[in-house]
């Protein structure tokens, strides 16, 4: 059973609620073709490398902490789909029965650390997306040339990042100095 997959846009400093994500798969069982335990594969030894179908994917168990920065950087680097599965709050006499339940039937338990065909679709809607700079106004943070409009001043089309941008539909990311829009 593997987890729904979802597209992660970033919303830094400006959204307490977090991320926003469009999820694109459903949770969802798949058959195995191979599983192998600890083996290389490419730069990196993953704790499971098994196949769905022809496509590989990487099976990371996290007990005592996740995938360090420098084994994530290098598995974004070689493209490649991993799943975790927590395990760290598991008891360590768990029976065998409940384990494997826990890795192979539940997703509750499951992320995708990195999913190929969610980064891919990310990057073509942030292709076709405009980004806008923000610009300062005495304490209020806006975005000049707001396509719905949110607010007018002047005859001309702006938003309030705080108000009208954190909560739009339209807003992918923000982050300091800019907010990504696919209006």
């Amino acid at each position: 059973m593997l987890p729904s997959v979802e597209i992660q846009f970033h919303f830094h400093r400006h959204r307490d609620s977090g991320d926003k994500s469009l999820t694109i798969a459903p949770e969802g069982r798949y058959q195995l073709t191979s599983v192998a335990l600890e083996q290389r594969f490419a730069n990196i030894v993953p704790d499971v490398l098994v196949y769905v179908g022809n496509r590989p994917l990487l099976i990371e168990i996290r007990v005592t902490h996740g995938i360090e920065a420098k084994k994530l950087a290098r598995i974004q680097s070689l493209d490649m789909s991993t799943v975790e599965v927590d395990l760290s709050s598991a008891p360590r006499d768990l029976p065998w029965k409940h384990l494997e339940e826990l890795v192979v039937e539940s997703g509750t338990h499951k992320q995708w650390i990195y999913n190929v065909v969610a980064e891919l679709r990310r990057r073509r809607i942030l292709a076709k997306a405009t980004v806008r700079e923000t610009i300062y106004r005495g304490f209020a943070c806006h975005v000049d040339g707001c396509p719905l409009p949110a607010r007018v001043w002047r005859g001309k089309p702006y938003a309030n990042v705080m108000d009208d941008c954190v909560y739009c539909e339209h807003a992918l990311e923000i982050e300091d100095g800019r907010v990504i829009c696919d209006a």
